[in-house]
């Protein structure tokens, strides 16, 4: 199924559309399942001028709810509050614990599916798309999904699924001007296997383990640049080549380039990218809408997160 992502902006215009309904239902408190719920809950309860958001806590494997903080008043009209409402029973069983303790219950997710057990009051219908919220990442993860499937596999914590993959050529080492490519390909190529290293307090916030190199290099220049990496201590990490025959440089080689990075970032399940071409990253932006993309560049001291500050359709 198609992902659709939900961005934290996007969340909250949604929500906000619920206001003025939410108030003339007659809310009094409003109730945040852990741990998707606790971002949307915050936003309607600060839009309904609601002082205190509590929290419940329901266990999967016993279906038992509970408190984690202090309960609203007996008899309080409540707002039961979970990113997504699916084919999990989460959301009905905390709906009808909250009734069993006396409570009148609306419930409200930010997205609910055609699995949906318990369609929400207040939500989004994805249908058949599937909702991915910024605080899940690691789905992009194939190795996340494949213990998914397997019920005999416990699933590890979240951020061990994280992937970062991470440009070179302003970023591990001071990249070349293109025209220097133009008159003399050689001498460029040769003169890349003499520079010097940044250090490594320049480099991308990342765990070296969780993290791979994605370069516009093409394969035939894999012995000298592994060799370099090597060199300066970077030999552990693994780094994809370009494939020319597949992406070859062509007028719009920054969108050539993009269209690469992002193909190899979809195989490798990679949750956050850095990439050091400014208009390479922009492009990567809106070529990879679920993951977490920056532009770090080394050279010219650039550091600046993109992303889609709204959602502008499912292309």
């Amino acid at each position: 199924m198609k992902p659709f992502w939900c961005h934290y902006n996007w969340i909250e215009d949604t929500l906000r559309g619920y206001t003025q309904a939410l108030r003339q239902v007659g809310i009094e408190d409003v109730v945040a399942i852990q741990r998707g719920g606790i971002f949307p809950g915050l936003v309607v309860a600060y839009l309904l001028d609601i002082p205190l958001l509590h929290t419940l806590q329901h266990e999967r494997k016993s279906r038992i709810c509970r408190w984690t903080c202090a309960t609203p008043p007996e008899g309080a009209i409540l707002l039961l509050v979970d990113d997504i409402a699916g084919a999990g029973d989460t959301l009905p069983d905390a709906k009808r614990w909250l009734e069993e303790r006396g409570h009148a219950v609306k419930t409200l997710t930010v997205a609910y599916d055609d699995r949906t057990r318990l369609i929400p009051d207040f939500g989004v219908d994805f249908g058949g798309t599937v909702a991915v919220f910024p605080w899940e990442r690691h789905r992009l993860n194939p190795a996340f999904l494949a213990d998914l499937e397997k019920s005999s596999v416990e699933l590890a914590r979240d951020s061990a699924y994280e992937a970062v993959a991470l440009d070179l050529d302003g970023i591990f080492l001071p990249d070349l001007p293109d025209d220097l490519y133009e008159i003399n390909p050689a001498a460029a190529l040769n003169l890349r296997t003499r520079l010097p290293s940044f250090p490594r307090s320049a480099l991308p916030p990342h765990h070296p383990e969780k993290a791979l190199i994605i370069t516009s290099r093409h394969l035939d220049s894999r012995a000298p640049t592994t060799e370099w990496l090597e060199r300066h201590g970077f030999g552990g990490y693994p780094i994809v080549f370009r494939d020319i025959a597949r992406y070859p440089d062509g007028a719009d080689q920054a969108l050539c380039l993009a269209r690469y990075k992002a193909d190899m970032a979809v195989c490798q399940g990679v949750t956050a990218i850095y990439e050091s071409d400014p208009l390479q990253a922009a492009y990567l932006s809106g070529m990879l809408p679920l993951t977490d993309v920056y532009c770090w560049n080394n050279d010219r001291n650039i550091r600046l997160r993109l992303g889609r500050s709204t959602l502008l359709g499912q292309s």
